[in-house]
């Protein structure tokens, strides 16, 4: 069918039905739309590699299960050390009875120190 057309070609109906310009442009068009609308509500890779949530806060986060899992607001302050001051002279964590544990020998007078 060398330069030839094909006219009053139907919307395709088969999976190897031709289709007319305009039903691919349809097609396309609503696909381009959809593209838009998931990037709106999706995580994109950065050029970076990096997921970015553009400003949008992430919700219904579990607390994590594996050490390389994102964490929740309320599991973060559950574990975290806690700065019980904000004078810089007075400042120090609560460990809320928690053991600290593998401390390397103190570098600073004011460094933990091993038992």
């Amino acid at each position: 069918m060398e330069k030839k057309k094909l006219k009053n070609v139907d919307e395709p109906v088969d999976i190897g039905d031709v289709s007319t310009k305009s039903y691919v442009d349809l097609i396309k068009n609503g696909l381009k739309s959809d593209i838009v609308e998931l990037q709106k509500r999706s995580l994109i890779h950065s050029e970076h590699g990096d997921f970015d949530a553009k400003g949008k806060i992430i919700g219904n986060v579990k607390d994590p299960l594996n050490s390389l899992n994102v964490v929740n607001k309320q599991f973060f302050e559950r574990n975290a050390l806690s700065q019980t001051n904000t004078i810089p002279s007075e400042e120090f964590y609560d460990l809320k009875g928690i053991p600290l544990k593998n401390l390397s020998n103190p570098q600073d007078k004011n460094d933990a120190v091993p038992k």
